[in-house]
């Protein structure tokens, strides 16, 4: 099998990079923030390699429903696949996914859309994705972790920190936060819920892998 997995950023890829580092037949893409980078990275990969025979794009989500607490799995897969099958046995939830082009960082930003949409969570890059998928006919999910709730703030407007390519200033960041002592404890309390979604989300997705139906 050949499988290819999609993260926006390293950290959402971290515990499932760990888990299958001796794993054949799975490759893991790390294709930067927002469609246009998710969009870039597939077609090169693409061009440079066979289709894979399934693509999950993979990573943290805004809860934009309040019934999904951080930690919560939403998946959505192609219906009646394997892959469906194998999400329904797990502790993932179904769901539907709003695509936005930037970051929600605001319980009232994530409400409006909820009340607008009535779509479950928000991220940045799968249905670009999956349009891809769907285009070379290429079995392909959605498989995301809540990394913050639809009733939290997050610590920063990250937004500051991307400029319109989505490339991401590390060291704008951190001066903004040594130079500001309330943001160390909200952005401690961030990181420790962000390595724990990640450590949720790597290992369903083993588990999944683990599956000895073969698709």
């Amino acid at each position: 099998m050949n499988l290819w997995f999609v993260f926006a950023v390293k950290e959402e890829a971290s515990c499932f990079r760990r888990l299958t580092r001796d794993l054949p037949g799975v490759k893991i893409l790390v294709s930067g923030v927002g469609r246009a980078n998710a969009s870039r990275c597939i077609h090169q990969a693409l061009i440079k390699e066979n289709s894979p025979d399934f693509l999950a794009s993979c990573g943290f989500a805004g809860g934009l429903n309040p019934s999904h607490p951080v930690g919560q799995i939403l998946y959505s897969a192609d219906p009646h696949s394997v892959w469906e099958k194998r999400l329904s046995t797990s502790e993932g939830l179904p769901a539907t996914f709003h695509q936005s082009d930037q970051i929600l960082t605001t319980s009232l930003e994530k409400k409006k859309l909820f009340h607008a949409t009535g779509l479950d969570a928000v991220e940045m890059e799968s249905t670009e994705v999956r349009a891809i998928c769907r285009q070379r006919k290429i079995p392909s999910a959605t498989i995301r972790v809540i990394s913050d709730t639809s009733n939290m703030d997050l610590p920063l407007d990250f937004n500051r920190y991307y400029d319109n390519e989505f490339r991401f200033n590390i060291g704008s960041l951190i001066s903004d936060i040594l130079l500001s002592p309330t943001l160390w404890l909200p952005m401690l309390k961030f990181n420790k819920d962000i390595r724990s979604a990640s450590q949720t989300l790597g290992n369903l997705l083993f588990q999944i892998l683990s599956n000895q139906e073969s698709p």
